[in-house]
């Protein structure tokens, strides 16, 4: 609730960068963005303004307790949220550009076989470009998404050679989505989410690199038996 009254306080308080953002992101890249599900061009910068503020609350060691701090903590913020925010912008036309090539490589498969690894899909491209989906990753997140879509591209390049072994992974891995969906709606109400939990969709992401465009990378070691075992710490606190 802090973090979230603290972001309101700055967004209040520091002068919106949105104009001027706007104004300089190059046609093409106004091409990319107006393709986006917020609906307008100026919507997405600001949810770009948002991301901008949380990272650099986030970098400034978190929301401030005091009037002082709250000060120096509106002066950090006013001076660095132009870049801040357009760096956002930047990377929101990188990962809507992969988006789109997830969609153009989509179009085509209409073939009975492959639809249930399209629907898979295009469930995930859903579920990583939303409206709002700036803030509501996180600015260090927006390269992660645009490498999941490129994953998915790949994936989608590679399905029709190996419908098997896509349908033998995509099961697995929906074992554990299901599994992390249980857990995160039967969490006991009032109690806090633990931070590992907090972290399966990403983690479930990377295995989705992982499993499907290993040549792609990862943010770090990823297994379906280490977010099995983060479901389990959860389950246990939450017994």
């Amino acid at each position: 609730s802090m973090v979230a009254g603290t972001r309101r306080l700055l967004l209040l308080a520091v002068p919106s960068p949105a104009r001027d953002v706007a104004r300089r992101i190059p046609s093409v890249a106004q091409l990319t963005l107006a393709t986006a599900p917020h609906g307008s061009v100026g919507a997405v910068v600001e949810d770009a303004v948002v991301a901008a503020v949380d990272a650099l609350v986030e970098q400034a060691g978190g929301p401030a307790w005091d009037e002082q701090g709250f000060e120096r903590l509106r002066a950090q913020v006013a001076a660095a949220l132009p870049k801040a925010t357009a760096d956002v912008v930047a990377g929101a036309v990188r990962a809507l550009d992969a988006a789109r090539d997830v969609q153009r490589r989509l179009e085509p498969m209409r073939a009975e076989q492959l639809q249930p690894a399209v629907r898979d899909v295009r469930e995930q491209v859903h579920r990583l470009v939303y409206d709002g989906f700036l803030a509501g990753s996180g600015a260090h997140r927006i390269a992660d998404v645009e490498r999941y879509l490129q994953a998915a591209a790949r994936r989608l390049e590679r399905l029709p050679d190996n419908l098997a072994g896509d349908r033998d992974r995509m099961r697995a891995i929906h074992d554990l989505e299901a599994d992390y969906r249980r857990l995160r709606d039967d969490w006991p109400r009032g109690r806090p989410t633990p931070e590992g939990l907090r972290e399966v969709p990403w983690m479930l992401e990377e295995l989705r690199v992982a499993q499907f465009a290993q040549g792609i990378g990862t943010r770090g070691p990823v297994s379906s038996k280490r977010i099995r075992k983060v479901l389990d710490e959860a389950r246990a606190l939450a017994l």
